[in-house]
C-alpha cells in the first residue's frame, strides 16, 4: 500500500528498465483521485420538457392588421381609378353609323358573275388591293332588282391604296377603270383627337364630281356622350352645307338630327332619329342556353368591357332605330341578338308618316348566322318576295386564309335569278 501513496515520478525512477506495467501499477491507476472523480455518481436525468402551452405563449404575437392609412399598391390604385372613371354611358359614335348594324342585315351586297380581290400588305403602314370583276353581258342591260345594287359593267378593274401614319391619319385612293374615275379620301385627327378632319374627292369628268370636307367632333373620345359633324363642299355642280348632332340622353336612349342643303336640288333636307337599346325577354330554350353558359364559364354575366366602350352583347340584346325624313317617310329598324356572336336577326319597315299615303309600306327581313369558319346572311323583301343570300367561308384555319363567297338573288315570280362567286386573297 506504500506504493499507492508514492508519486508516479518515484515509480519511474525505481523501475526504469522494466517496460511492462505491473499489477500494482494498475491498482494505483484505479485508486488515483483523478479517475475516481469520473465515476463517483451516474449522470442525472434530462431536464423536463416544456408544457404544450409554453411554445404558444413564448411565440411572438401575430402582426397587427394593416391600418387604413397604410400606402396602397400601385395595382390597387390603377384598379380604383379605372372603376371611378367607368360610366354606364358610352360614346354614341357618328350619326351616319346609327343604323349600320341593323341595315346590313336586310341590305345585302349581292352581285352577279365573278369577283377576285387580292390584298397585299406592302409595309406596316401601307396596303394595296387589286379588284377584278366579270359579269354576263346580259347583266349590264337588265334592270336592277329592288333593294339590290345597280347593274355592273361587263368587266372592271379597281386599284386601291391605303396609307397610314403614326399620328392616326389615313389616306385612301381608288382608281376605277369601269367609270374612268378617281376617288380619294383623307382622315386626319385634330386637337389631340378631339376632332377628326375628313376630306373626300370623287372625279370622273361629269357633273357628279364631288369635293366634300367634314369635321367630326367627339367620335374618337370614348368617355364623351355626344358627337357632332359639320360638312361643306361641292356636289352636283353646286355647293352643299350640312351638320348633324347625336346625343346619349340615357345609357340606352339616344336622339339626334341632321340637316343638309344641296344647292343643285334647291331644297333643304332634314332627318331626325332616335335609338333605344333594351333587353328582350328570353324564350325557355334561350334561358337554358344562358344557364349552360353560366355553368360552363362560372360567371353570372359577361365581363364588362373597357371604360367608355360598349359592353359585350348578351343574349336578347335588342335595339330599335327610328328615322323621320323631311319628305314624310318614316323608317324603323329592329335588331336582336339571339346567340352572341352567332345568330342575329333584324328587320326594316318604311312607310309614309303623313297623308296622303300613296306609297305602300316596305318590309324587309334579314338574319345572319356566324359559324366556326363561315358566315351565312339572308334577307327577304316581303312586298315582292325576293330573296338575297350570301355565304362566306374560309379556306383554311389561318387568319390569313383565302375567303370564298357565294351570292344569290332570286325572284321566283318574275323568273329572275342572279348568282355570283368571289374569292378574297390576303397576302
Amino acid at each position: 500500500m506504500g506504493n499507492s501513496t508514492s508519486s508516479p515520478s518515484n515509480r519511474k525512477q525505481a523501475k526504469p528498465s522494466n517496460p511492462l506495467i505491473s499489477l500494482q501499477d494498475y491498482s494505483s491507476l484505479y485508486s488515483s483521485p483523478i479517475r475516481r472523480t469520473q465515476c463517483d455518481a451516474p449522470p442525472g436525468p434530462p431536464p423536463p420538457l416544456p408544457p404544450p402551452d409554453a411554445a404558444t405563449s413564448s411565440a411572438a404575437p401575430p402582426p397587427p392588421p394593416p391600418s387604413s392609412d397604410a400606402p396602397s399598391k400601385p395595382e390597387d390604385d390603377a384598379i380604383a381609378q379605372a372603376a371611378a372613371n367607368s360610366s354606364p354611358y358610352t360614346n354614341p359614335g357618328p350619326y351616319e353609323a346609327l343604323s349600320m348594324d341593323a341595315k346590313r342585315l336586310v341590305a345585302l351586297d349581292t352581285f352577279e358573275g365573278f369577283r377576285c380581290d387580292v390584298n397585299k400588305q406592302m409595309s406596316p403602314s401601307m396596303l394595296v388591293m387589286h379588284s377584278f370583276a366579270l359579269s354576263p353581258a346580259s347583266a349590264a342591260s337588265s334592270s336592277p332588282m329592288q333593294g339590290g345594287p345597280p347593274p355592273p359593267p361587263p368587266s372592271s378593274y379597281t386599284f386601291i391604296t391605303q396609307v397610314g401614319d403614326d399620328s392616326g391619319g389615313i389616306f385612301v385612293s381608288r382608281v376605277d377603270t369601269a367609270r374612268g374615275g378617281v376617288d380619294a379620301r383623307m382622315h386626319r385627327p385634330l386637337l389631340g383627337g378631339l376632332a377628326l378632319l375628313k376630306l373626300q374627292m370623287s372625279l370622273s369628268g361629269s357633273e357628279n364630281d364631288t369635293l366634300l370636307a367634314e369635321v367630326d367632333v367627339g367620335t374618337a373620345i370614348p368617355i364623351l356622350t355626344w358627337t357632332a359633324n359639320l360638312k361643306y363642299g361641292s356636289m352636283g355642280g353646286g355647293p352643299v352645307w350640312g351638320a348633324n348632332y347625336w346625343q346619349a340622353i340615357t345609357p340606352n336612349f339616344l336622339m339626334g338630327g341632321e340637316g343638309m342643303y344641296i344647292a343643285a336640288q334647291g331644297t333643304p333636307a332634314a332627318a331626325y332619329a332616335f335609338k333605344y337599346k333594351f333587353q328582350a325577354p328570353l324564350t325557355p330554350q334561350e334561358q337554358e342556353q344562358v344557364e349552360a353558359e353560366k355553368n360552363k364559364s362560372g360567371a353570372a354575366a359577361p365581363p364588362p368591357g373597357p371604360p367608355g366602350m360598349p359592353p359585350p352583347e348578351a343574349p336578347g340584346a335588342s335595339s330599335i332605330i327610328g328615322q323621320f325624313h323631311s319628305n314624310g317617310m318614316m323608317t324603323l329598324n329592329y335588331r336582336r341578338v339571339v346567340t352572341p356572336q352567332r345568330v342575329t336577326v333584324g328587320s326594316e319597315l318604311a312607310f309614309p308618316f303623313f297623308a296622303p299615303f300613296n306609297d305602300p309600306p316596305d318590309l324587309l327581313l334579314g338574319a345572319e348566322f356566324n359559324l366556326t369558319r363561315s358566315k351565312l346572311a339572308w334577307s327577304m323583301d316581303c312586298n315582292t318576295w325576293k330573296f338575297n343570300s350570301i355565304l362566306e367561308t374560309k379556306l383554311g384555319m389561318s387568319p390569313m386564309a383565302p375567303r370564298f363567297t357565294l351570292s344569290a338573288a332570286v325572284d321566283h315570280f318574275n323568273q329572275d335569278f342572279k348568282f355570283g362567286y368571289s374569292i378574297n386573297i390576303d397576302g
